[in-house]
């Protein structure tokens, strides 16, 4: 890991005033920027991104992360067939922000793309730093591969039942004429992948321009199809089947462990924190804006995360006829239930969009790792993999490096070999 350069002179951002959305001056933006580079060549690196990233795109990054119209979709099985969604959701909030501070405490500290692989440097004994990151450092790379392969699969277990959905209903046995097939998930994943890999080539400025649109679409989109659905779903669950019903799905006869199962949705949801901070060297003023991005995105996605919950729950139904729809996913089933097809496929269509957008800023920080990680010859091939694309001043083989790995990984043997669906759908 690079030593930090030696400065005598404490630099601080307390040494020039927040800049206000109306305060356009060059100086001022260019007084900035030199700051965010001297503090990071004090840390001991050489600044090579172009810093673009702005308060507000850096927090729609850090809610685009969770993205919760796509997540919770795509998990809501989980806490519906073993736990109670609403109560496992507002409990998982609460400690995902105790986790959340402390990283924002750690990346503004310590603003790199490196994230919490550089900050092992500086929270553990001297004498174990060179184990501790080689080990923090390839379980966040891996780590993060592995969840972009996750989100990328998900995206493709979203869109076939989009294609279910728009295919014929037969009344008389109560099934789609399309069912989606393990086979066709891969297949669609690994061109989902493809695609996000593309857009994280982008310069950062695109990157800004893009991502700017994701945590706006995300919450109106939330809280549109909230409404859409309390208001246009014919029956109604009680208040108590909504936040009080747990249902015993764990096959260990003990609603206690099927409640602990239910946080897997809220868990994978509400993760990932220090994504932000593997875009710190594209952020201005990046050693605060990172910290609060990510402490007002924890709060924005457990509200809106929580009012999706809460209103799935109250339209859910029958919990066994839910889980067993032929369209392979509750909520794509309770979309379906609440005024047909054509509403269904207009709803449906943006939570696959915020997947999607979540998808891309987790493949986004993953390549920032890989370039941080090979900045400091971590890995194989390192001088070749921190290499600066000289168009896009990206680094393009760290890039499609961890597009590959994620597709390979989604096309793997241990890739499901059977749908998640039943033969009913009501």
């Amino acid at each position: 890991m690079s030593e930090s350069a030696v400065s005598n002179k404490e630099k601080s951002y307390e040494d020039i005033a927040a800049v206000q959305p109306s305060d356009t001056k060059v100086g001022k933006v260019a007084e900035i920027v030199n700051l965010d580079d001297e503090l990071l060549r004090e840390i001991g690196y050489k600044q090579e991104f172009k810093r673009e990233f702005t308060r507000l795109s850096t927090l729609s990054y850090a809610v685009s992360i969770m993205g919760v119209l796509g997540s919770v979709p795509a998990t809501y099985a989980v806490p519906l067939s073993a736990g109670g969604p609403a109560t496992a959701w507002f409990a998982g909030t609460f400690f995902s922000m105790t986790i959340a501070l402390s990283i924002a405490e750690l990346v503004s500290a310590h603003p790199t793309a490196g994230g919490m692989y550089f900050v092992t440097k500086y929270v553990v004994p001297e004498k174990h730093v060179p184990l501790a990151s080689w080990i923090v450092g390839w379980s966040n790379f891996l780590g993060q591969t592995a969840g972009v392969t996750s989100v990328g699969y998900s995206v493709g277990q979203m869109l076939l039942p989009e294609c279910a959905m728009g295919s014929d209903y037969d009344e008389a046995s109560g099934t789609f004429s399309y069912t989606p097939t393990a086979e066709h998930t891969v297949g669609v994943s690994v061109a989902i992948l493809i695609i996000m890999g593309v857009i994280c080539s982008f310069p950062t400025k695109r990157l800004h321009e893009f991502i700017m649109w994701f945590a706006p679409v995300n919450i109106i989109a939330s809280l549109a199809i909230c409404i859409a659905l309390l208001t246009l779903t014919p029956n109604l669950n009680s208040a108590s089947e909504a936040f009080g019903n747990v249902t015993d799905g764990s096959n260990w006869n003990s609603k206690g462990f099927s409640f602990m199962i239910g946080f897997l949705s809220v868990a994978w949801t509400m993760t990932d924190y220090d994504a932000t901070a593997h875009i710190s060297e594209e952020t201005k003023q990046a050693a605060i804006r990172g910290p609060v991005a990510i402490t007002q995105a924890v709060i924005i996605s457990g509200v809106v995360g929580w009012f999706l919950n809460v209103t799935f729950g109250f339209c859910a139904g029958d919990v066994t006829t839910i889980l067993s729809s032929g369209l392979g996913n509750p909520v794509a089933q309770i979309f379906y239930n609440a005024n047909g097809k054509k509403a269904a496929l207009a709803m449906w269509v943006w939570a696959i969009l915020i997947q999607f957008f979540t998808g891309c800023a987790a493949m986004l920080a993953d390549t920032r790792m890989c370039y941080a990680f090979s900045r400091d010859h971590a890995l194989p091939f390192s001088p070749t993999l921190k290499k600066m694309n000289t168009r896009t001043q990206t680094p393009l083989y760290s890039v499609w490096l961890v597009t590959s790995s994620a597709a390979s990984s989604a096309s793997s043997p241990s890739a499901p070999s059977k749908p998640s669906t039943a033969s009913s759908a009501s």
